[in-house]
């Protein structure tokens, strides 16, 4: 009973494991691990459980030179690297092959010993050794000298073709992204490490720090380290920020992350944000207390648009400006839907979490209880960021616009009942009201309509400049209404004031 006990619990224990494992392939140009196997010889395995799945293979005495792979995951249909290939470059013998489930890279160990070179800007991107050959200076250290100090982009490669290492966590790819170098004096040299343990390339003396990257180019591209691409934390908040001024050419809308090169981490986690780019100034942000980044813009007011299941996520479904950067969506039949607030014509949004941008964003979720009711969100000018809003109650809508011009017309019907009162006391006119009798200064009323209209245009340049008023869809047609009925008020006013 006791040896059955113990086969039962041996039994889960496998049971267990195999359920646990995951089935990862080699696949490359060769065979019998070519990009069409399922060949058990050909699966990595992890028999300490870090997650980290290996695989030795020996492809023989013979060299077979340079090849392509990837990683196949056969339980979700996924390939690593996701985008471009790894190579390894076989000289005889085995090479190891990794892949690390914690953060989805891949290693191949091959015993490179090819001469490394160096093309970028500095030499036309030329592969070739007579060109961009790097001198190897003991060890595993490569090194180049750059004629002239500036900030180059460059890549390390196998010398000969382009086979190269990404930026930052030094992963092979046929593909990499460009790195960025920069030099300060003449003929200053910089140089890399080759791992033989990962197979890796990373610079000889990574360097430390917050930086942005982004798609604008150069100095503060995808590949840099450029110091004048760092974010600073001077009071020391975690709170690290950077002010770039791009120019006064706008470049307009561009991707970006922050990247912590001390642990060769990308933040946002997750998808690329975002940033519109006005001319002049943007504020980057990035908080390492919660990992938080932020992009402030000079100038970039975003019209907001809502894309949601109701309208079948059209992004050029616009949403209405209340002021104070606030917008609201009416919402024509009560129920829960999924939405996002974009910036009209995409879907570049913000999380609806914690309002961070994002250009794939999760969905937002509303649920209004009655027809017609509106949902509102509200954009912060000094932090970039979207959360909802309570419908606004004290900014001029259609409606008041409505009320106030009731007013006037109320003042214009009181001017003329008191104006015609007085005429029939005095005996000029007959006291029955009569539209013919209605006085209208045809001189007067084209200067009383300018003045109106300028007196208009102030009070609103004030309220936007001194109080943060944001024009809304009603003001333009409520002012264009108004301005007559002022114009003749005060032509009213003129004629009283006269007699």
């Amino acid at each position: 009973m006791k040896q059955n006990g113990l086969l039962y619990l041996l039994a889960f224990l496998g049971l267990s494991t195999a359920l646990q494992s995951q089935n990862f392939f080699l696949r490359s140009s060769t065979s019998p691990c070519d990009f069409g196997n399922t060949n058990s010889a050909c699966q990595l395995t992890d028999p300490d459980g870090d997650g980290v799945y290996e695989l030795s293979y020996d492809f023989g005495a013979a060299p077979i030179g340079r090849q392509i792979f990837k990683i196949y995951d056969n339980d979700n249909n996924a390939w690593y690297p996701p985008f471009a290939d790894a190579w390894f470059i076989h000289s005889g013998g085995s090479v190891t092959f990794r892949f690390n489930t914690a953060n989805f890279q891949v290693e191949a160990v091959d015993g490179l010993s090819q001469p490394l070179c160096a093309p970028g800007e500095f030499n036309g991107f030329n592969p070739n050794s007579g060109a961009s050959a790097m001198v190897n200076t003991g060890g595993t250290n490569w090194c180049y000298t750059i004629p002239t100090a500036g900030t180059y982009a460059w890549k390390p490669t196998v010398c000969g073709g382009f086979d190269s290492w990404q930026p930052g966590n030094g992963e092979r790819s046929v593909n990499s992204a460009n790195w960025s170098v920069t030099t300060t004096s003449d003929n200053e040299q910089f140089c890399v490490t080759y791992d033989p343990a990962t197979g890796r390339v990373a610079y000889a003396n990574p360097p430390t720090g917050i930086y942005l990257r982004g798609s604008q180019g150069l100095p503060c591209d995808f590949g840099n380290t450029n110091p004048g691409c760092e974010l600073e934390d001077p009071d020391g908040d975690g709170v690290f920020e950077l002010t770039y001024d791009f120019g006064s050419t706008p470049i307009g809308r561009q991707e970006f992350k922050i990247y912590n090169a001390a642990t060769d981490t990308w933040y946002p986690l997750g998808s690329n944000a975002w940033y519109n780019h006005q001319g002049g100034e943007v504020t980057f942000r990035f908080d390492s207390n919660t990992g938080e980044i932020e992009a402030v813009e000079d100038g970039f007011f975003p019209a907001l648009c809502a894309p949601d299941q109701y309208n079948g996520f059209d992004p050029n479904v616009p949403m209405t400006p209340m002021g104070n950067g606030i917008w609201c969506y009416n919402v024509d039949v009560a129920g829960t839907y999924e939405w996002k607030p974009v910036v009209c014509g995409g879907f570049d949004s913000w999380q609806p979490n914690n309002g961070e941008r994002s250009v794939n964003s999760g969905n937002w979720q509303f649920t209004t209880t009655t027809n017609n009711e509106q949902i509102c969100v509200a954009y912060d000018i000094n932090t970039g960021r979207v959360s909802p809003a309570a419908v606004p109650s004290n900014i001029p809508t259609m409606s008041e616009w409505g009320v106030m011009i009731l007013a006037l017309l109320m003042l214009i019907f009181g001017a003329l009942m008191v104006r015609q009162r007085k005429l029939a006391l005095a005996g000029t006119q007959d006291s029955t009201f009569s539209w013919r009798s209605l006085p209208f200064d045809k001189a007067f009323f084209p200067r009383a309509l300018l003045f109106a209209g300028l007196a208009l245009v102030s009070v609103f340049a004030v309220a936007v400049l001194f109080f943060g008023y944001e024009m809304t869809g009603a003001d333009v047609p409520g002012s264009l209404i108004a301005l007559p009925l002022l114009a003749y008020l005060a032509t009213l006013l003129r004629e009283e004031e006269m007699k």
